[in-house]
């Protein structure tokens, strides 16, 4: 069997839908790209892949382009694949819920990496962030969307000007919990 198939047959085992999986551009062919140029182990690889892309609902010609932005995300970074990955894998979900998309999610796991915040510890502190901020009516939209994240931050920004860096952490604290912000 080639590891190709291999791999195919260990994704659809993860769960993944078979449509999903193969085809040179599918989550296995992806995984398998990946994992090659990153030195990583295509069947986790995979398996991350498809935990990433699931929430999102990412079609198979899709995956070749999320394998791209994890490499570019973790070029861009001070850490590696494997943390970048990590931290996608518990920020995806709530990333996906709110409508950013996976490119976002993939720039703040960079961005935490960049500030010593890597791995599970940066997909946690990403979720949490965003389930704290639709809680605010600040961070919403008209229509009760959560905004940009760029539109997020300028809020913050305001909000903290002329303020010393206790009261800032304290303000911080109060909108996003001790993880969030």
């Amino acid at each position: 069997m080639s590891q190709i198939v291999a791999l195919e047959k260990e994704l659809v085992k993860a769960g993944a839908a078979v449509q999903d999986v193969v085809g040179e551009k599918g989550a296995a062919a992806a995984a398998a790209a990946l994992a090659t140029y990153e030195k990583m182990d295509p069947t986790q690889t995979g398996k991350a892949l498809i935990g990433i892309g699931t929430p999102f609902k990412i079609a198979a010609d899709g995956y070749m382009g999320l394998a791209d932005t994890v490499s570019r995300a973790s070029s861009a970074s001070t850490t590696g694949t494997a943390e970048i990955v990590e931290s996608a894998k518990h920020a995806a979900s709530t990333m996906a819920l709110m409508g950013k998309s996976p490119k976002e999610m993939l720039a703040m796991s960079a961005i935490m990496a960049q500030v010593g915040i890597e791995g599970s510890m940066a997909g946690v502190s990403i979720k949490e962030f965003y389930g704290q901020a639709a809680k605010q009516s600040a961070f919403k939209d008209a229509k009760g969307n959560l905004k940009s994240t760029t539109e997020i931050i300028k809020t913050l920004r305001e909000s903290m000007k002329g303020k010393g860096t206790a009261d800032q952490a304290v303000l911080l604290e109060k909108s996003f919990g001790e993880r969030g912000g």
